[in-house]
């Protein structure tokens, strides 16, 4: 990467995989190099995006001269075919070299030691509307106030 160049994120929803080739074809006709591009993944959309119940989502990583950053966002909007788009700097920790870890390849979380549980009760639970004897909850409140 050259002192004039910065890394960005690209993160996309595209209508369908033809409009992939003509996002990258407009990345590489202002300056930009490609460092990793992800595997096209198709999602059933939460809501509607411009009428459309399905897209298909990916990103990129690249590197360009930050000048040129807001005439790929303005080409972005008009182009036909992207629902969404996010251009992002990824944090110094997650900078790419040559590549980027996808979600499977990260380290799986470890797990909490799991709690027992039990179902037993100290005493069986009353009935709403049975009555207690003045002694049993005289004899409770006592505890409770130990």
């Amino acid at each position: 990467m050259s002192e004039s160049e910065k890394q960005y994120e690209l993160s996309l929803m595209l209508q369908t995989e033809e409009i992939y080739p003509e996002v990258l074809n407009l990345l590489k006709n202002n300056g930009a190099s490609a460092l990793h591009e992800n595997a096209l993944a198709r999602f059933k959309l939460a809501y509607q995006i411009k009428k459309q119940t399905a897209g298909v989502f990916t990103y990129l990583v690249f590197e360009m001269a930050p000048d040129k950053v807001s005439a790929i966002n303005r080409e972005l909007e008009v182009l036909n075919g992207v629902l969404r788009f996010l251009i992002i700097t990824p944090p110094i920790k997650q900078r790419v070299d040559r590549g980027m870890r996808g979600p499977r390849d990260l380290k799986p979380r470890t797990e909490r030691p799991k709690r027992e549980i039990t179902t037993e009760r100290k005493e069986p639970r009353r009935e709403s509307g049975e009555a207690i004897s003045n002694e049993l909850l005289e004899k409770k409140l006592e505890e409770i106030l130990k």
